[in-house]
């Protein structure tokens, strides 16, 4: 799939503790990011809980008229903001910013192309799907770079995807095994953490488990572009 590589990656090991120690020196700032999203989707699970139990959607004269109304005004509020926070964790990521209410300021700007990205994205490996399997799988790694692209070095839409594309060429394989390292880590970790919660009974941990993988999985896949952009400035 790919020509030799000449020049080796950090192992998923490796790549996993830098961002660890970056996680833990900025877990306080990333906390805050992504506190209001976790707290608005809180809302909505014990708004939504209890409606969709059987008791209540066989009764459905004991739902309120203006709960729909509620929801979706609640969905319409969570669905941006969400957006908003992921876009400010990858700017604050990547500048390597304490600071959270600027890049939230800064982040506004940035959100309408960072969606496209991702969206660009979305659509081209649902593509590959569609085809078959194998291909989705290998756009998605050619692909997975594209947003750290775009807050480094403000090329957008397909530019980006491009240059991810480039910096990947030759390394396919290494990336695939240190994607699929972090996702089964970050899985591990979820279920873990789930039995965890379900044995102590605590409500909702969807979110405290979102706060904490989240930026560890982006700032594992910085370091990884940081190094593949590394390499290829050499050549």
């Amino acid at each position: 799939m790919d020509k030799k590589e000449s020049k080796s990656l950090s192992s998923p090991i490796k790549l996993l503790q830098k961002s660890w120690k970056d996680y833990k020196a900025n877990a306080k700032t990333f906390t805050l990011i992504l506190i209001f999203p976790a707290i608005l989707e809180l809302i909505l699970r014990y708004i939504t809980i209890p409606v969709l139990k059987p008791e209540t959607v066989n009764n459905m004269s004991s739902i309120t008229p203006f709960l729909p109304i509620i929801l979706i005004g609640l969905l319409l509020v969570y669905i941006p903001i969400l957006f908003w926070s992921n876009t400010t964790l990858y700017l604050c990521i990547v500048e390597k910013s304490s600071d959270w209410r600027r890049s939230y300021r800064k982040a506004l700007n940035k959100i309408i192309p960072f969606f496209l990205i991702n969206l660009l994205t979305v659509l081209l490996v649902l593509g590959g799907l569609v085809l078959f399997i194998i291909p989705g799988i290998i756009l998605s790694v050619w692909l997975g770079l594209a947003p750290f692209v775009y807050f480094e070095q403000n090329k957008e839409g397909f530019n980006a995807l491009a240059k991810s594309k480039e910096y990947i060429k030759g390394y396919w394989w290494s990336v695939f095994l240190r994607s699929l390292f972090i996702l089964l880590v970050s899985l591990m970790v979820t279920i873990l953490f789930g039995l965890i919660t379900e044995v102590l009974r605590i409500p909702n941990s969807q979110s405290i488990i979102a706060i904490a993988l989240t930026p560890i999985t982006i700032l594992y896949n910085f370091e990884l572009y940081r190094e593949l952009k590394a390499i290829h400035s050499k050549d």
